[in-house]
This record gives structure tokens, sequence and C-alpha cells, in this order.
């Protein structure tokens, strides 16, 4: 399967941010939402940003990623958050491990995530762990320089998801086991820093932000 190469254009503020306001999700409660992330905020809550911005800041971000490691592609890039780094965050917010994420995660994303199971272990409820289907509308929508680290890219992409919140006894308290969503996520991906000093990295990969953008029922 080949990851695509082609750059969207990001949907509208108003369909990017399907949030009810009866919290109609398990990860509308418990999930990380765009207020904290100023990069993913400027790109999804301006509809101007990547007609202006977006192919060219892609298209530098690109050219400084090859001048840094000539090894650089990004076709093999794109095949590394579709099925690895993707897959791997999603799957480690919905189980709550903090050690993975505190490895893998910027400071901004792990204060979200982390914020969220927290409060999930105070309340003694769980997320459904399970990834049904996905990722799916892998995207490479914007990208920026930054003076003293390696470029960061903004990654959408949809994952099928059951919204299902159970509590210590393994009950269902909220949404269904049957209520199947379809949910989209955006996160900033940057070199690691650390690659050359932590051996145990899953991927050479730093998600520096990440954000639900929305969900929708699947049927």
């Amino acid at each position: 399967k080949t990851a695509s190469k082609e750059t969207k254009v990001p949907p509208e503020p108003e369909s990017a941010l399907v949030v009810s306001e009866a919290k109609s999700s398990s990860w509308d409660r418990f999930g990380a939402g765009l207020r904290d992330m100023p990069f993913l905020s400027s790109v999804f809550e301006n509809p101007l940003f990547d007609r202006i911005f977006g192919e060219s800041e892609i298209a530098a971000a690109i050219r400084e990623m090859k001048e840094e490691d000539y090894s650089f592609r990004l076709e093999e890039f794109a095949e590394d958050i579709e099925y690895i780094v993707a897959p791997h965050i999603i799957k480690t917010y919905l189980e709550g491990d903090q050690e993975a994420l505190q490895k893998h995660c910027g400071e901004a994303a792990f204060n979200a995530v982390n914020a969220s199971i927290k409060e999930r272990l105070k309340q003694k409820l769980s997320l459904d762990p399970d990834i049904l289907a996905g990722p799916r509308e892998m995207q490479l929508v914007s990208a920026k320089l930054n003076d003293k680290a390696p470029p960061s890219f903004i990654w959408t992409f949809q994952m099928q998801q059951v919204n299902c919140l159970r509590d210590a006894e393994g009950e269902v308290v909220e949404g269904a086991v049957d209520d199947i969503r379809t949910v989209c996520y955006a996160m900033v991906v940057n070199r690691h820093p650390e690659v050359e000093t932590v051996l145990d990295l899953e991927y050479p990969w730093q998600i520096t932000e990440l954000a639900i953008l929305w969900n929708q029922p699947c049927f």
C-alpha cells in the first residue's frame, strides 16, 4: 500500500470542530482539544492558513529535513506515520500508557493526554481501547520551520473506534459497545530530539501536539 502524497486543504472550522453541547462521546469528555495546541489552533481555526502557507511551508520543511538528513524521503515518512506512529500513539492514549506517551510525546501533547488519563484514573473509568479500522484518510496538511529544532509537520487521519466508557467493574456507563464512531485526529510531528540517546524508542519521531478534530457515527 502506497501512502498518499496529496496535500489537501483542511476543512473549515465549523466542520472541523464537531463537539456537541452535551458531551456526545467519551473522547469529548476525555480527549485532547485544540485550545492547548498552538500550532494546530493556528491552522484549524484559520481557514485561510493552508491556502496561503500550507504547500510552500511543506516544501520548505521537506527541503530542510533533506539538508539535515540526506536519507529523508517524504514517502517513507508518510508510511511511518500511517503504519507505525498513528496506530501506536492512539492505542497508547486509549489504553492510558503514560510511560510510552511520555517517551514519544512533546510537553504540550503529553500534558494534554496525561491530564485525560489522570482524570480517568481518578474517576476509575476506562475508554474502549480497540481500534476497529484505520488510520484512514491520512493527509499532510501543513508544516512549519523552527528556529532551533527540526521542522514540524501536521498530519490528519481517521480511526474507527468504539464510543464506550466503562467503570471499574467493566460496566458501560457511557456510550455502547455497538456505538461505532469515526474519529478524526490531528497531530504535529517532529524528528525526536533524543533519537540518538534514547535506545528504546518505537520510532524516531516525536508528537508535539495532538487533538481530536471531530467524531461522527459510522452508520
